[in-house]
């Protein structure tokens, strides 16, 4: 069992390191060693700060708001969060800058109901929960 103020910490680590959205429209097929969305939409991820809501310190909301001049003519069926920060996992002496062992590395894939096609003069919001268990 991880205890509260393990849930807090690494709830507060994913949202320093995990800071970008971007949005597909692949399968409604989501495999747990998937790194990417399936067929992105969006050429540049949309870089995001997750809120850490403070009622529990463990529950995290991405949200983004994206414009209809990047979504124009597509679809969304798939929204994914990825780290962006350099950070080295795994080793005994962590350099926080030189190392991509988290940059542009998935941690979440939703697959959702297809929204769209968007128009230039759409906007949507997209918000993402996760709580860390």
């Amino acid at each position: 069992m991880i205890v509260d103020t393990g849930r807090r910490a690494i709830a507060e680590f994913l949202r320093q390191y995990f800071t970008q959205m971007d949005l597909g429209d692949g399968s409604d097929i989501t495999n747990p060693a998937q790194v990417a969305l399936d067929n992105p939409i969006i050429i540049d991820k949309q870089t995001i700060t997750p809120v850490l809501h403070a009622d529990t310190g463990y529950t995290l909301e991405f949200t983004a708001d994206f414009t209809g001049s990047t979504l124009q003519g597509s679809t969304l069926s798939e929204i994914g969060i990825f780290g962006i920060s350099s950070i080295a996992l795994g080793s005994d002496n962590v350099d926080w800058d030189s190392n991509d062992e988290i940059k542009n590395k998935l941690l979440v894939r939703e697959v959702i109901d297809t929204l769209g096609p968007f128009s230039s003069t759409d906007t949507i919001t997209v918000s993402v929960v996760i709580e860390v268990i």
